[in-house]
């Protein structure tokens, strides 16, 4: 099985799971949620506004970064078979919307400080995540000689892999 395949020239199978579907349907249902909890109740709760808030900075984050995707680990040595496929076809659509699935029926409301504190808090938490894949990208293209948060790094740990006798202790336990 092969690492991209394609269907004739320019349908590139997981790109089309992974981010055109996967993703764009993520931002979808989020989107739809909300306006289905407007439709019930007349207005969105708080909550849910953060959810969707949340989800939608997280996922223009992903576009914006596409680029750095594609050379995250399991994208860029997983094969695009079920494993990824049904991922991105049926559990990110599924199981990453079903906290606004859930608020629709079910909304609460925060108030507006504790709304703010979980949306800043969110957008803390998901620029983190970005800033470390940046730096992982940034120290792998410059062969560690990277600066984080700018300074050179201290130390480069160089592992050499090989496999594990079954009598071996792990190193950390």
């Amino acid at each position: 099985m092969e690492l991209y395949p394609r269907i004739g020239k320019h349908f590139d199978i997981k790109v089309f799971t992974n981010c055109r579907f996967g993703m764009m349907s993520w931002a979808v249902l989020a989107v739809t949620y909300c306006i289905k909890q407007y439709e019930m109740n007349g207005r969105v709760a708080d909550s849910m506004l953060v959810n969707t808030a949340l989800m939608l900075i997280y996922i223009t984050k992903f576009f914006w970064w596409e680029s750095g995707y594609w050379c995250t680990m399991d994208i860029a040595h997983d094969r695009a078979g079920f494993y990824i496929c049904w991922g991105c076809l049926v559990w990110v659509p599924s199981t990453y919307t079903s906290p606004g699935m859930y608020l629709v029926n079910h909304p609460v409301n925060l108030g507006p400080q504790l709304a703010i504190s979980i949306l800043l808090a969110g957008i803390l938490c998901i620029y983190i995540n970005y800033d470390c894949d940046r730096q992982r990208q940034e120290f792998r293209r410059t062969n560690g000689k990277a600066s984080v948060w700018g300074k050179a790094p201290s130390k480069r740990l160089s592992l050499p892999i090989r496999p594990q006798k079954e009598k071996q202790k792990p190193v950390f336990s």
